[in-house]
This record gives structure tokens, C-alpha cells and sequence, in this order.
């Protein structure tokens, strides 16, 4: 391709396009940075546009082909990826699952991910974790008590959404 990074810059721009409102613009261009994702070879490149697509996808409500989109990106990635990589894929399935009602595929989906991070980086935590382990991705969290809310779980959801606040609070006070 004539400009390497062009893939990507439109896969980007049709995500802010379709969260700007403007969905069909937003196709249209992740679209194109998928033809030339594909033209390009790069795994790497063809699952960022890809990840793109599951966005503008979601933006316009269709959560079918924005899942689509992500098992591709799975499979593409297949077992070649970083773990934690294919984690974040997985948690961006599990969150469409909370939005479709699936709240089975949802959990099983965060556990999964929760799995990963446990083997990586040690016992999950959320906020800065003690002994230097990474902690669990915020967006984890909130997933966690959203399911947690909708299961009628209200303690396990007011703690997790209170550990995240403490977490966020934490972070905001670092130098």
C-alpha cells in the first residue's frame, strides 16, 4: 500500500465517525480499512480493523455483526496473540453478551478473561495491586458489577463498583 498506517487511520476514523453519530460514514470507512487490511497481509493490521468494525457495529446496535466481527479477530489472532490480548477481545464479547441479555455468555466469557489474568499476572486486584501485580482492567470490573446488578447480586455489585471508585481515586491522586 501506498501509505502503510492507512488501514488504520480509516479503521479509527469510522470508529470516532459512528461515535460521533454518524454510523453509515463509520461503516463506510472501517469498510475500506478492512479491504485494505486484507490487501495488506498483516494479521495484526486486518484485527485492528476488525476491532474497529465490532465498534461501529455496536454504535449501530448491531450486535450480531459486531460479534461476528470479534470471533473473526479471534480466530484470526488464534493462539500466535498474547494472552491478555485475547483477553481484552474476550471481554469486548462479554460485554455485547450483557447488552443482549445473554448474561450466561457474558460470565462465562469474564471468567475466562479473568483466567487469563490470573495465570499472567497472579490473583486478580482490582486498583494498583499489592507486590506490583498488574490489576485487573477497570472495564473488567464494571462489567463484573453490571452482571452482578443484573443477576439481583446488589452487594457483590456495590462492591465492585466501590472498588473500582477506590481504584479511580487512587489513580487520580498519583503524581
Amino acid at each position: 500500500p501506498a501509505f502503510p498506517g492507512r488501514a488504520v487511520a480509516l479503521a479509527c476514523a469510522g470508529v470516532l465517525a459512528a461515535l460521533d453519530g454518524h454510523g453509515d460514514q463509520g461503516l463506510a470507512l472501517v469498510t475500506e480499512a478492512l479491504d485494505l487490511a486484507r490487501a495488506d497481509g498483516r494479521p495484526i493490521v486486518l484485527a485492528r480493523a476488525l476491532l474497529a468494525l465490532h465498534a461501529v457495529r455496536r454504535c449501530r446496535g448491531d450486535l450480531a455483526e459486531a460479534d461476528r466481527a470479534l470471533r473473526e479477530c479471534l480466530a484470526l489472532l488464534g493462539t500466535a496473540a498474547d494472552p491478555m490480548d485475547l483477553a481484552a477481545v474476550r471481554h469486548e464479547r462479554a460485554r455485547l453478551a450483557v447488552l443482549r441479555g445473554d448474561l450466561d455468555d457474558a460470565r462465562a466469557l469474564l471468567d475466562c478473561c479473568l483466567s487469563i489474568h490470573r495465570d499472567q499476572h497472579g490473583a486478580p486486584a482490582v486498583g494498583r495491586a499489592a507486590g506490583g501485580a498488574d490489576p485487573v482492567p477497570h472495564e473488567w470490573t464494571h462489567t463484573a458489577a453490571t452482571l452482578a446488578l443484573l443477576a439481583g447480586d446488589l452487594d457483590g455489585a456495590e462492591r465492585r463498583w466501590r472498588d473500582l471508585l477506590a481504584a479511580y481515586r487512587a489513580q487520580d491522586a498519583e503524581p
